[in-house]
């Protein structure tokens, strides 16, 4: 008894349908075109050895956020479709932070991957190449450069988590006072083991 009710689910019915199977299409057409931009080529595989497993490690995660996103959208189209203002919020000024913040914390975890894999892929190419300036050079190379492969990770990760808990509107001045006491703490208990560490890279 709805006026212009078996319109509306008509319309809504074959605009679901269309938008379903675009999405089905546009996600399959999307993990082809990523295993073959992204692909490693077999001199590249050979320079680097362990590039290949962190690839695919990434590849997947890539595509499982695209993914996410066309399904994103296609659920927001499903409910434009019916009628349902889906995509007036992204006009309001909570709409337009809230994606931006989400842009700004894309891009940070984005740099700081791409720096840990730089310097990750630096540090094995070095561990892994033929030593040719004796075994006590390699073995200390073998023992620093891991020790500041794993600083590297540790500080990148808090650096993440407080710019993003930052752009979410969280004040972090707590956090960082926090952090300062610990580590306060954590480098008095640890005096003779950074004193050995400085000393080691001088030597």
């Amino acid at each position: 008894n709805l006026e212009g009710g078996f319109a509306l689910i008509v319309k809504g019915t074959v605009f679901t349908i269309i938008i379903v199977t675009a999405a089905v299409l546009l996600s399959r057409a999307m993990k082809q075109l990523l295993e073959r931009g992204l692909g490693i080529g077999e001199d590249v595989r050979r320079r680097f050895p362990g590039l290949e497993a962190r690839a695919d490690r990434y590849l997947s995660i890539l595509y499982q956020g695209v993914r996410a996103v066309i399904i994103l959208l296609a659920v927001f189209a499903v409910l434009q479709a019916w009628s349902i203002d889906a995509f007036g919020w992204l006009a309001s000024d909570m709409g337009r932070g809230l994606v931006g913040s989400l842009m700004t914390i894309i891009f940070i975890v984005v740099a700081a991957v791409l720096v840990w894999e730089i310097f990750s892929s630096a540090i094995e190419r070095y561990l892994n190449r033929d030593e040719e300036d004796g075994g006590a050079v390699g073995s200390r190379a073998r023992t620093l450069l891991p020790l500041l492969r794993s600083a590297l990770m540790i500080v990148l990760t808090i650096l993440v988590v407080l710019s993003s808990l930052s752009e979410l509107g969280m004040d972090i001045g707590p956090l960082l006072a926090g952090a300062g006491i610990l580590g306060l703490a954590v480098g008095f208990g640890a005096q003779a083991l950074v004193k050995d560490i400085i000393t080691g890279f001088f030597i």
